[in-house]
């Protein structure tokens, strides 16, 4: 399968490796491999990776639902700090990880 260079933000690529390093996710790990914090700005992707790649990103975004719940400020148990920390995960980490690896495989189902 051929592997596509796809650009993401270094700050998404840091937080990316956080992630797979914390939850020891030995299936994206190889992509890390010439990762430099605050320095790589692409990945060596193909259809598998790109996959991995989404699958972490809902993760997370599943996550996100459970720890910050109180996301409408019309419920009586709103919460800013909910909204403002499920925003940062999903306008950040989901969107752009989804947007970024879209780009280079439009047809990507997950």
């Amino acid at each position: 399968m051929s592997r596509i260079n796809v650009y993401f933000p270094t700050e998404l690529l840091d937080e990316i490796y956080r992630i797979v390093m914390q939850e020891g996710y030995e299936a994206i790990k190889p992509l890390f491999n010439n990762y430099i914090k605050a320095e790589t700005e692409y990945l060596s992707v193909d259809q598998d990776a790109a996959v991995n790649l989404l699958r972490l990103a809902n993760i997370e975004m599943q996550k996100a639902l459970l720890k910050y719940p109180y996301t409408d400020d019309e419920d009586e148990n709103y919460n800013p700090e909910h909204e403002a920390q499920f925003d940062d995960v999903m306008m950040g980490l989901y969107e752009k990880t989804y947007y970024y690896l879209r780009t280079e495989f439009p047809d990507l189902e997950v």
